[in-house]
């Protein structure tokens, strides 16, 4: 089955679907489950996703023109160099677990609540990002930009290669573990220690 330009999908799955530098226009997606698909370079144009879930899904390199996003969630997606600020400025209730992210873009975007659990978010950019509540247990943040981001209440422990100047972040009642307590007392010029 193919997806096709301004139709709205309700309660579907797409199992299989090969689509590769193809563009889908103002459809809208409720309930619906992509499973083992591949969107490599596919443009979402002014798309709405709501209630959906992409699990073993290609999805490197994709661009999000102006789409939405709502209670979505992605699992062990390869999700590389996506650009998630072209999306709507606010992203509701996304998930994503043990997906690979690498050089993914969330600069500028609301991200409140957001889950990134067991990823690889590897120079990923979250500046200018509001990261309130976003849980990132068990990712690898390596070279993950995070420069005037708002990590209010959020929860890095378990995060691995997590590393930012303190002082280009906002915190408050921010959860970390000892591990990140050490890399974040070293970008301060900190040697911390348990003697």
């Amino acid at each position: 089955m193919e997806i096709q330009d301004d139709r709205s999908y309700t309660h579907r799955t797409f199992e299989g679907l090969q689509l590769s530098e193809h563009a889908i226009r103002r459809a809208e997606f409720e309930q619906v489950v992509f499973k083992d698909c591949r969107f490599a370079g596919v443009t979402w144009v002014g798309c709405q996703l709501s209630n959906c879930r992409f699990v073993d899904c290609e999805l490197t390199t994709v661009k999000l023109g102006g789409s939405t996003f709502n209670e979505v969630r992605f699992e062990r997606c390869r999700m590389m160099g996506i650009n998630f600020a072209d999306l709507a400025r606010v992203i509701l209730d996304v998930g994503f677990r043990e997906c690979l992210m690498d050089y993914a873009c969330f600069a500028g975007l609301q991200l409140a609540r957001t889950e990134f659990i067991d990823c690889r978010l590897r120079d990923a950019d979250f500046s200018n990002a509001q990261l309130e509540r976003t849980v990132f247990g068990g990712s690898d943040l390596a070279g993950a930009n995070f420069n005037h981001a708002a990590l209010l209440r959020a929860d890095l422990r378990g995060a691995k290669n997590l590393s930012f100047d303190p002082t280009l972040v906002r915190l408050g009642r921010t959860r970390v573990d000892l591990d990140a307590l050490v890399a974040i007392g070293a970008q301060l010029g900190l040697d911390v220690g348990m003697s």
